[in-house]
């Protein structure tokens, strides 16, 4: 099976390939959880809010969500910058571009979804489906 990254939408699964490669591993469980100021569960590792109960967070596993969370996201850049130039634009339409190096340039309605299919296509080479062995 191939994943075209160009067409990932920001969500679940675009978010447990990223932090595959951020070294996460997707299916790890909340374990830290902590309280916001207006009493709400969070969970420290993926900031994810929920509410008290016998599973706060309900089935989503403990994965930052770096396709909608602009500092989630710019924890990719910072993992994947070292040595390559990084760059995050504006387009007309008021989606974004997201570009690492020379070659790998993605596009999103966000900038964190762009970032998140940028890091994929770099990471890859824009190789279909290289992240899990796909």
């Amino acid at each position: 099976m191939t994943i075209d990254y160009d067409s990932l939408p920001a969500g679940s699964e675009l978010d447990a390939l990223v932090a595959n490669l951020m070294g996460i591993d997707p299916d790890r469980e909340h374990d830290e959880v902590g309280e916001t100021s207006s009493g709400n569960p969070y969970c420290i590792a993926c900031h994810r809010t929920g509410n008290w109960g016998a599973d706060i967070f309900g089935e989503t596993k403990c994965v930052p969500l770096y396709s909608e969370d602009i500092a989630a996201a710019f924890q990719v850049v910072e993992k994947l910058q070292g040595g390559l130039r990084f760059e995050l634009r504006r387009r007309p339409d008021n989606g974004y571009w997201a570009h690492f190096g020379e070659e790998m340039t993605a596009e999103g309605e966000t900038a964190p979804l762009a970032i998140c299919r940028a890091a994929l296509k770099t990471k890859t080479k824009g190789k279909l489906g290289a992240v899990y062995g796909r």
